[in-house]
Formats: C-alpha cells, structure tokens, sequence
C-alpha cells in the first residue's frame, strides 16, 4: 500500500500520494529511493515513456 511503500522510503504518505497521481515529481534523491525500493532504476520507472528520448549530448555541449 502507499502507506506502506512510503514508510519504507521515509516519506509522507502525502508526498507519496503526490508522486504516484502526478501532482509533485519527487526529488532526485527521492526517485532513487524509490527506484531502489522496487528492484527498478530510475529510468525505468521515471523515464520509460515513447517521448522520452535518450541524450546523446557530450559534456561539453551540455555545459554549453
């Protein structure tokens, strides 16, 4: 349950709640604790729809 799940990762139910219906995007931090909590990477469970696109930037043209 979200009660649960969100113990688990020492969050508020609420904030959890948040995330689960796309009211808040958790921190970095947060994802990956999320993502760690279900066996999963954070790209797997953040990432994974057909309009993300992986970058294929370097570095530098990031930085840019």
């Amino acid at each position: 349950s979200i009660r649960e799940v969100s113990s688990a990762l020492g969050i508020t139910y609420q904030s959890y709640w948040n995330y689960e219906n796309d009211i808040q995007i958790p921190r970095d931090d947060i994802k990956l604790k999320i993502a760690r909590h279900y066996g999963k990477t954070v790209d797997e469970l953040f990432f994974t729809d057909s309009a993300h696109i992986p970058c294929e930037l370097s570095q530098e043209e990031v930085k840019a």
